[in-house]
């Protein structure tokens, strides 16, 4: 079986997410983790620490990754970062544990887009039988090193 270019890409998206999410802080207090079992849609998690100590927050991720550069749509101030499944939608409307989506471009400086999904499909509306549905990101949800803002996601739902 060949090597296909969606595989490079998914696995060079994951590798810079995890890279920065690994980098960030000063202690390394932050871990990115794959996960390999059947997904729902969940690619890895973040594991946030407090100098060294676990705090028990994680947030799940799921990775979108492109080879182009992402420009935000012409009539609305948002990405579009493709389409997920409904099942997965509704698995990331529990309230429990953050989804967080991300969207990254291979290109460049490799900007990262995130949201919190569970907010930004909260919006989305659909037939019964739909299968898939399109994800807008906030085209200001935009990140490059500085990975507080979904630190911040994170904490809102620990409060």
């Amino acid at each position: 079986m060949a090597r296909t270019s969606t595989h490079v890409i998914e696995l060079n998206s994951k590798d810079c997410v995890r890279s920065r999410i690994n980098s960030f802080g000063d202690n390394g207090d932050y871990i990115f983790r794959e996960l390999s079992e059947r997904d729902y849609g969940i690619d890895a998690l973040i594991e946030c620490f407090d100098g060294g100590v676990p705090t028990g927050k994680i947030a799940f991720l799921q990775i979108k990754g492109t080879d182009s550069v992402i420009v935000p749509l012409k009539r609305t101030p948002v990405v579009s970062c493709g389409s997920i499944s409904v099942s997965n939608l509704h698995y990331a409307k529990q309230d429990r544990i953050p989804v967080i989506i991300i969207y990254v471009s291979l290109r460049n400086a490799r900007p990262m887009y995130y949201a919190d999904l569970r907010k930004v499909s909260s919006s989305i509306c659909y037939k019964e039988d739909t299968d898939r549905v399109t994800i807008h990101i906030p085209q200001d949800n935009c990140i490059h090193d500085d990975i507080s803002p979904i630190l911040k996601i994170i904490d809102s739902y620990y409060l």
